[in-house]
């Protein structure tokens, strides 16, 4: 605790003297319901304001307050204990409902990741198909290329061949 003129207590005192979280006493400020005094860029409450909110109880969740005060009216009814006890019994259900399903869809997950590290993403198929089209491509115009010098070749050949038979002939008629 920190002594100055007034009694003032840092964050962390003031959720130990309230026995609640300093996240809970967050909350209460953000509120409204506590107004801390800003020092050196920290906060401080007043103790004044911690045993008020503390004697009005604010600080408990008014849901387990209720349900422990309504508990301890009605722990001698022996019909209220069969309600809480079936309503247990159904939460439990309920919960084993949900846990196997959560099994199953964890299941199916699980074989989906599996399925998706085996297959092939879309565009690196598409990027594969590209490729292979581009390939087809290149080998059919190196066909025609190969086709078109091999006809050339054999025009050559046979103007050639054309030409020596001429040539003998004109050696032979000279002679």
């Amino acid at each position: 605790m920190i002594d100055t003129e007034e009694n003032l207590f840092g964050r962390k005192e003031a959720a130990n003297f309230l026995e609640i979280s300093t996240r809970t006493l967050d909350r209460h400020v953000k509120s409204g319901r506590m107004n801390p005094v800003r020092k050196n860029g920290m906060l401080f409450f007043h103790k004044s304001d911690l045993l008020h909110l503390k004697s009005t109880d604010e600080i408990q969740n008014p849901h387990i307050v209720s349900i422990a005060s309504h508990s301890q009216h009605t722990a001698s009814d022996a019909s209220s204990i069969n309600k809480y006890k079936i309503l247990w019994e159904a939460t439990k259900e309920n919960l084993a409902e949900k846990e196997k399903l959560l099994l199953t869809l964890h299941h199916q997950v699980g074989y989906l990741e599996s399925e998706l590290k085996n297959s092939v993403p879309l565009l690196e198929s598409k990027n594969s198909q590209m490729e292979v089209e581009q390939t087809v491509t290149f080998l059919k115009n190196k066909l025609h290329q190969t086709r078109i010098g091999k006809a050339l070749f054999m025009v050559l050949f046979f103007l050639s061949l054309t030409a020596c038979f001429i040539i003998l002939l004109t050696l032979q008629r000279g002679s």
